[in-house]
């Protein structure tokens, strides 16, 4: 199985670990868990991460977006990153979600543990030509 685009799938890798880079706990682990079904490709990066507010699950995937901890850390950019990941997942079928722990609690006050999947379609690899 492969996906249809190998450019397109390390723009997600890429965009997706670089802002994880960004925001992580210091001296904390990030789980990268890949998983597979007939149809999709799932890519699972877990982490302690810069809190994210209620009102902010949803915006830190819009364009020009920058989440309230991150500015007040001067740890933002410019609001593309997440925004770009979800805009080319959408255009190849795919999807990035976050989940977020159950009575997620902050963590030295700035930090809580997410999860980031990016969900990717998949095609059987047909024979060669």
């Amino acid at each position: 199985l492969y996906f249809n685009n190998f450019k397109e799938l390390f723009i997600h890798f890429y965009g997706t670990v670089m802002n994880a880079c960004k925001y992580i706990m210091p001296n904390s682990t990030l789980d990268i868990e890949f998983k597979s079904s007939a149809s999709n490709l799932l890519v699972s990066f877990k982490m302690i991460s810069l809190y994210i507010q209620n009102n902010e699950q949803d915006l830190i995937f819009t364009d020009n977006y920058s989440g309230v901890f991150p500015q007040r850390l001067e740890r933002n950019g410019k609001g593309k990153g997440m925004w770009i990941v979800k805009k080319v997942m959408n255009l190849n079928k795919g999807d990035v979600i976050l989940e977020i722990e159950a009575g997620n609690e902050k963590i030295q006050g700035i930090y809580g543990r997410y999860k980031f999947t990016l969900s990717m379609p998949i095609m059987e690899n047909l024979t060669a030509n």
